[in-house]
């Protein structure tokens, strides 16, 4: 059916497509109600306690919970609104942070969500204005042990705006049931993930024989070489650094092996002639 089941039908068509709101601002507030609620019950109870001292009849009140009829019932009350508001306020304060434990949606899979209800207008103009704030979505799905790497976002970013015919192919799941509307595209994670590694591979090998394919074939001198082995040690320490997760130590001794290849190389080239 169209409409609102369209949408959450949508949603939980995949895993990536999971995202709802958080509300955090309009938690944030509440709870702010609810912390100036409390202060002022509790500055009531105290005044009274405080007035309380003063009188026989109050001091009675203090030191016994056994209230005769006729008492005054004031700190009775009190006490009662003071507990809903605080059993109101543990409830939202402890939802708050589970919600705010969840994974933080990614922005390409807001904006795939965002895309099809724009597209698709399953519901009137004003019934999706929730879409919008793009920082106060979460998603339900686990986050992954490891955070993806920018390879497999960019892969998940251009596979349905600039697709290659083959290429979709390769990446959608064989055994699909669930393209039932020709606008929306499924992507398998696995083979995202072995496309991505793919193209790791390929610059990983690309900066390595770049300058051993420029030793080999162009003639240069000892200061071109140098400045070369600089260039493509710089490119390969940015590359680790900017595309990939990896610590300061892990750049480090990735570079140190880097230039020891590198090295290497230069000194087998070298070694003949001299």
């Amino acid at each position: 059916p169209c409409g609102w089941p369209q949408i959450a039908a949508f949603l939980e068509s995949a895993d990536s497509f999971g995202i709802y709101r958080g509300f955090g601002q309009s938690h944030a507030r509440l709870l702010v109600a609810y912390e100036t609620d409390i202060t002022r019950l509790e500055n009531q109870i105290h005044e009274l306690d405080v007035a309380d001292e003063k009188s026989e009849e109050g001091v009675r009140r203090l030191i016994s919970s056994c209230h005769p009829e006729g008492f005054d019932t004031t700190r009775r009350d009190l006490l009662a609104q003071l507990e809903q508001k605080l059993l109101s306020y543990g409830t939202l304060l402890l939802q708050h942070r589970q919600i705010k434990t969840l994974p933080r949606t990614p922005e390409q899979d807001h904006k795939n969500v965002f895309r099809w209800i724009w597209s698709e207008k399953p519901v009137e103009e004003g019934e999706y204005d929730w879409i919008y704030p793009v920082e106060d979505f979460v998603s339900l799905v686990p986050p992954p042990r490891k955070p993806r790497n920018h390879f497999e976002a960019f892969v998940r970013a251009h596979v349905d705006t600039r697709p290659l015919s083959w290429l979709k192919k390769f990446l959608q799941p064989t055994n699909h049931s669930k393209r039932s509307n020709a606008s929306v595209h499924f992507f398998a994670t696995g083979r995202i993930n072995i496309l991505a590694r793919l193209i790791v591979v390929l610059f990983a090998v690309s900066v390595l024989f770049i300058p051993v394919i420029l030793f080999l074939l162009t003639p240069m001198s000892r200061g071109w070489m140098s400045c070369v082995v600089l260039v493509f040690v710089f490119i390969f320490s940015a590359m680790i650094s900017l595309l990939t997760d990896a610590r300061m130590s892990d750049i480090f001794i990735g570079t140190a092996t880097y230039c020891a290849v590198i090295v290497m190389f230069l000194g087998n080239l070298q070694g003949p002639s001299s």
